[in-house]
């Protein structure tokens, strides 16, 4: 969710990741499935990869220090997050939550090496990591490769078709296990249908995104909205709710990169370019909001440690409405209560990020080069 393209930074970058970390969270409060979930998963993550395509700086170095810094920059804090999770789970599950015991070695174990999502230690957003560092690894060997422009596009194009046909094939499987087996006996969830490992169908698809996102960079379409009027902005931004709505509607269905499951991968595809140029267009408007600025610029941050404290705010409304409300039925205006009750938890984060998982990213990079420099001497 962060990387430098240039020493100065874009606010309208940072605000548009201001206003994705809100939606994500929003998201992880809202009952499932419901209209608002809908929306805010047919864009929220593929904003994520747009957005860090479009930061993402590929230069010159050699193709291997390139991969390495990628990997060092995202999968030390997915093995850290990892850690913590395993921490924190214990010692909840020791304490205050006994149903948070880990149940299985095993399932943990594939988890975090297989699926690369480990929500048994309540911390499966971490997902974004691992697949993240497979897209760059892809981008930076195809930019190494130095093909035509045309070629990258039709390489962008086949990685969302693989993950359309994936995600299909899913689809087809779900429906006739629901048809064979009956309603009683019907447990089945996308996570039970054999995937690739690494999250690599899902990359396919982020791969998409994030190739546009870099090409938006290099040809300056979203920085062509900014010279626009106000008004002529809100015009845009007005015709493009407008057909993302209407993408969302038509999709009729919860998308979600995650499980790579879309059920119409154009539909997705059409409401997801809609929504992250909503989202981008609309953060032009807000480039003076430092609140924003500060959640885009430590999204990463706050992103990796959000679970733990939508635990907290489930908690709390399970003690207070005495089991009435609990996670996964919460009423949209406590939705928004909890949004904001995260975002408060979440201010400190930035720090404690820098001084644990930001350092440790700084001293492997700093090996990095210092290997490569040794070696090239």
């Amino acid at each position: 969710m962060e990387n430098a393209k240039t020493q100065t930074r874009d606010i309208q970058v940072d605000i548009a990741k201001g206003l994705g970390i809100f939606f994500v969270i929003l998201g992880h409060l809202i009952s499932y499935d419901a209209p608002l979930f809908r929306w805010i998963f047919s864009f929220h993550m593929p904003l994520f990869f747009f957005l860090s395509g479009y930061v993402f700086k590929h230069n010159s170095e050699n193709l291997g220090m390139n991969i390495k810094k990628t990997l060092c920059s995202l999968l030390i804090p997915y093995f850290f997050m990892c850690l913590l999770g395993l921490a924190v789970t214990i010692v909840c599950s020791k304490t205050i939550l006994p149903e948070w015991g880990i149940q299985s070695v095993k399932v943990t174990l594939m988890q975090i090496f297989y699926f690369v999502q480990p929500e048994s230690l309540h911390v499966g957003q971490i997902w974004f990591l691992f697949c993240l560092a497979i897209v760059q690894v892809f981008f930076v060997i195809l930019k190494d490769l130095k093909l035509p422009e045309a070629v990258e596009l039709l390489f962008a194009a086949f990685s969302f078709a693989i993950a359309a046909g994936l995600s299909y094939i899913y689809l087809k499987i779900n429906e006739k296990a629901a048809f064979d087996l009956t309603i009683s006996d019907l447990s089945i969830r996308l996570n039970d249908i054999p995937r690739p490992p690494l999250k690599l169908d899902s990359a396919f698809m982020a791969f998409f995104f994030f190739y546009l996102g870099n090409k938006d960079f290099e040809k300056g379409f979203t920085k062509n909205f900014k010279t626009l009027r106000i008004k002529n902005r809100i015009l845009i931004l007005s015709l493009l709710l407008t057909v993302n709505i209407l993408y969302v509607i038509l999709l009729n269905s919860t998308a979600n990169i995650a499980e790579n499951f879309y059920r119409n991968a154009g539909l997705y595809a059409m409401a997801s370019i809609t929504g992250i140029y909503f989202i981008f267009i609309f953060a032009s408007l807000f480039e003076h909001s430092k609140v924003l600025e500060f959640f885009g610029k430590n999204s990463l941050s706050i992103f990796l440690f959000h679970s733990f404290f939508l635990a907290i705010f489930s908690l709390i409304l399970i003690k207070f409405s005495n089991g009435a409300i609990h996670y996964g039925n919460i009423p949209l205006p406590i939705c928004f209560i909890g949004m904001l009750f995260v975002a408060i938890l979440s201010i400190p984060i930035p720090f404690i990020y820098n001084h644990t998982i930001g350092k440790l990213v700084k001293i492997a990079k700093k090996s990095i080069k210092k290997n490569m420099i040794e070696y090239n001497a």
